[in-house]
């Protein structure tokens, strides 16, 4: 009796062990970080995942996610010098204002899912918008290194081009600069778009519910007379004056005279 009595002690035991051995282990809440709590130009470097709260404007010198996550939420704006981010590293806009007075760089990922993104270069192996507001001068890959850019939904200006070894347009978004130009092979290999080396006019993308075409465009002269040699200057005008691309291109019926 006190046997078997035992035998059933010791497989509760088993079983139980066998239930907390197989129960899931919930995953550890990153931690929050106060834009507030930071000291005004200091460099944020994290050791592990984070939620870095926006509840003020300041200036920071850096930021450095590593091989972390790094959430950014928030109503405030953060302006920082740089921001890099580590081969197996995750930057997420989710709101708020990111402003980068340089590069934005490194081998892992940025998710933009709202919020907006000021920054000189953005130069993130693996790039993905969802939504939000992005202002820069360039997006440039790294050249030899698996790199890809995806945009669904938001806006995105570049003064530059957006230069990556695959680039991948939605079709709900419309490119406004270079008007309806799809991405092509680029010199360094890879794909790029927006960059003509006759002229650099830039990337303009934006929802294709939001575009508004031009309907009229209006000279400020509609005839003049000219000697040989004499030289005018001609301005247009593209109406309406929210059309989301007024970029005029000027051509000649006949060279030999004007």
């Amino acid at each position: 009796m006190k046997k078997s009595h035992s035998l059933l002690i010791c497989f509760a035991l088993f079983l139980l062990s066998l239930i907390l051995c197989c129960k899931p282990v919930k995953a550890a809440e990153p931690t929050v970080i106060n834009l507030s709590d930071l000291e005004e130009g200091c460099t944020l470097y994290l050791y592990e995942d984070s939620v870095l709260n926006l509840d003020t404007d300041k200036s920071l010198l850096s930021i450095y996610v590593g091989d972390n996550e790094l959430t950014i939420s928030g109503n405030g704006t953060v302006e920082c010098n740089s921001v890099g981010i580590g081969d197996s590293g995750k930057l997420i806009m989710d709101s708020g204002s990111l402003v980068s007075k340089g590069k934005i760089y490194g081998h892992g990922s940025l998710i933009v899912n709202n919020g907006s993104i000021t920054a000189g270069l953005i130069t993130v192996s693996h790039i993905t918008i969802n939504d939000g507001n992005i202002s820069v001068y360039g997006v440039w890959s790294y050249s030899n290194y698996d790199s890809d850019f995806s945009i669904y939904g938001g806006h995105l200006e570049s003064k530059e081009e957006i230069w990556s070894e695959k680039i991948y347009i939605d079709d709900k978004m419309f490119v406004a600069e270079p008007l309806n130009k799809e991405p092509e092979p680029h010199d360094n290999q890879g794909m790029a778009i927006g960059y003509n080396h006759k002229e650099s006019y830039g990337v303009k993308l934006l929802p294709r519910s939001e575009v508004v075409f031009a309907d009229e465009i209006i000279l400020d002269k509609t005839s003049c007379l000219l000697e040989p040699g004499e030289k005018i200057n001609l301005s247009a005008s593209v109406l309406p004056e929210n059309a989301s691309n007024k970029r005029v291109t000027w051509s000649s019926s006949d060279t030999s005279v004007a």
